[in-house]
């Protein structure tokens, strides 16, 4: 590529002056204020990928939040060179496939025309996106996944270094720090089992030398490692037959939500309880440890942040305990979801049978449940539950009419007898789904 081809004539503006200036304003806004406004010139385009759907959903979850602040914080543009340009993001979703996030990158790059790009959230994410960032010569800033399978799991030289690509983050030595200092913090022999999944992260995780292991034999831990697996597995026997038999004490990993689930009740269906569980990624996020139910009592993971964290943006000033407060009080997730569904159901109930109501909107809203962090058997229970209510919810119930046929009773004089009865079912309801456990707990 020509050396002047990451230059937009008309702007006068390289993507290598825009990575030094602009990024350079964004962590100094104070300078955005005093800069005096001029003439506006051509907008500036940032892209953003992360997974928003899919089994990495949870990482994506607060990124509505953060682009929102992003956008206040940017609506007056950003001052380069003496000239203010606006802002404008392009927000793409990688549904938590690696191939998915290359071919969104792609699009972002050579038919959005973007000037910078951002992406989060796990090596599936970062890295196809930083590999076609890399390719066109597009800078890109990348975050939420260790440094090394990051760079390593690129390829990356560590006396080369990459051109257009830069990342910050926190590395493996950190959370091995981590988990250790918790292990060993309470009375164990020492023996750990490793769940490493064939991925980005698990392949840096697993790695013989740069990796867990080396830093665990060190400390006097031993571990166990049962080989990779394929993710989204459906029978952990092996890695539980494994840890059982060298009687493991400690179990790691790094597993998506869903894989966990399956490992955990897998393990406490064949009788392998061990004295500390501390893995990452798959515990992150509550509405992941909500899903558990009681069998998520006792598990660890790190700590990111915390409201009582001493730091600030340097974006917008807020500081943790703020951005904490702000998050807590926007509307939705699981909780809302759940509502809406309970009426919705409870109204198909009403107007049409069981099955051609799961058929009708099972497809839909099941993946939907899935991907907020919701047990696929939670809301099964939740559903019927809510369809049985509306069966026999005058004045349209189908089941209603039926059984003041089948009593030869009168469904106007029946109607206000049964509202105490339905009363009670909906608090019942309420009570399941509040409360997973009810569902769950004994799988």
């Amino acid at each position: 590529m020509p050396k002047d081809s990451s230059r937009d004539p008309s702007s006068g503006i390289s993507r290598r002056t825009l990575v030094r200036a602009g990024l350079g304003t964004i962590a100094a806004p104070a300078v955005l204020r005093v800069i005096p406004a001029k003439a506006q010139s051509r907008v500036i385009k940032i892209g953003h990928v992360s997974p928003k759907t899919g089994p990495l959903a949870g990482f994506g979850e607060a990124d509505e939040f953060i682009l929102a602040g992003l956008e206040q914080a940017f609506k007056d543009g950003v001052a380069i060179g003496g000239k203010r340009h606006p802002i404008k993001l392009l927000v793409k979703d990688s549904q938590s496939n690696p191939n998915r996030a290359a071919e969104v990158a792609s699009d972002l790059i050579l038919n959005g025309k973007i000037d910078l790009m951002l992406v989060a959230s796990t090596p599936e994410t970062t890295n196809p996106v930083a590999d076609q960032c890399e390719l066109n010569e597009m800078p890109c800033v990348s975050s939420i996944a260790p440094w090394q399978p990051w760079f390593f799991g690129r390829g990356g030289d560590p006396a080369k270094g990459f051109k257009w690509t830069y990342h910050f983050f926190w590395g493996l030595e950190d959370i091995i720090g981590v988990f250790t200092d918790l292990w060993q913090t309470m009375p164990t022999n020492k023996k750990v089992g490793a769940l490493w999944p064939n991925d980005g992260d698990g392949r840096a995780w697993g790695d013989p030398e740069r990796g867990f292991a080396p830093a665990l034999k060190k400390l006097g831990f031993e571990m166990v490692d049962p080989g990779f697996f394929k993710p989204l597995l459906d029978d952990f026997s092996a890695q539980i037959t494994a840890f059982k038999n060298a009687k493991v004490e400690i179990v790691t990993g790094v597993l998506i939500p869903p894989d966990f689930t399956t490992f955990w009740t897998q393990a406490r269906q064949q009788g392998f309880r061990p004295k500390a569980v501390t893995v990452g990624k798959a515990l992150l996020f509550p509405r992941s440890v909500e899903a558990l139910g009681a069998i998520g009592e006792g598990l660890t993971t790190e700590v990111w942040w915390s409201p009582n964290h001493p730091f600030k943006s340097s974006l917008t000033g807020a500081s943790s305990r703020d951005l904490a407060a702000a998050m807590t009080g926007l509307p939705g997730g699981a909780v809302t979801f759940m509502i809406v569904s309970i009426v919705a159901f409870v109204v198909l109930g009403s107007v049409l049978e069981g099955i051609p109501a799961i058929v009708l909107f099972g497809p839909l809203l099941f993946p939907i449940a899935r991907q907020i962090g919701i047990h696929e058997v939670h809301y099964s229970m939740v559903v019927i539950l809510a369809m049985g209510i509306g069966l026999f919810a005058p004045p349209f119930g189908v089941g209603y009419y039926a059984a003041c046929a089948i009593g030869r009773v009168n469904p106007d004089e029946g109607m206000r007898p049964i509202w105490p009865y339905l009363l009670a079912l909906l608090i019942g309801l309420l009570v399941v789904a509040a409360v997973p456990w009810i569902s769950i707990g004994f799988l």
